[in-house]
Formats: structure tokens, sequence, C-alpha cells
């Protein structure tokens, strides 16, 4: 298995409910499938750096294609298994990515 990371962001064009689904278009689906049964990380780009970083965790159960969207996927995430962090992982400490 191997352990993805999923950039999501509020203001995202994308159709995204962290807690139980993030949307990615077709050209992502090989590379997302390998996350299929383990945990991926949700990491938030900001402009703002004290909030840039890694918000939480959860476990990928399956993807599907989005019924709503062509050439859109859904990853869906394995029921209750979304963690948000109590503080933001940091991107970069000391000018240093982490």
């Amino acid at each position: 298995m191997t352990k993805g990371l999923f950039i999501h962001r509020a203001d995202s064009v994308y159709s995204d409910r962290p807690t139980e689904y993030y949307q990615f278009p077709k050209q992502y689906l090989r590379r997302a499938s390998k996350f299929v049964g383990d945990w991926i990380i949700y990491y938030e780009p900001t402009k703002s750096h004290a909030n840039r970083g890694y918000k939480a965790v959860a476990r990928l159960d399956k993807i599907v294609p989005d019924p709503t969207t062509p050439n859109m996927y859904l990853a869906m995430m394995e029921p209750r298994s979304y963690l948000e962090f109590e503080v933001v992982v940091p991107f970069k400490r000391d000018d240093a990515i982490v």
C-alpha cells in the first residue's frame, strides 16, 4: 500500500467533503488508486503561512466515478476514519520543508 497526500482548500473548485469524500479529475485516477485501503493526509495550501500545513488524516475506502460530473472521481473515505489534528502540522519549519 502507498501513503497519499490530498490537497484540500476550503475555497476549492472541487466538491470535496473531506470527512466523506475527495473529488478529483480522471487524470489522477491511476495515482489515487494506489492509496485505496490506506491512510491519506490532508494538506491545506494557503497564502497565510500560519495556516499552511497538514490538517487531518483519513482512510481511503474506495474510489468511484462521480455520478454528477463526467470525468471526475470520488475518493470515498472509510466512515468515521477522518481525524482532524488538534493543531496544524506546519509545512515548513525554519524555512525547511517538514
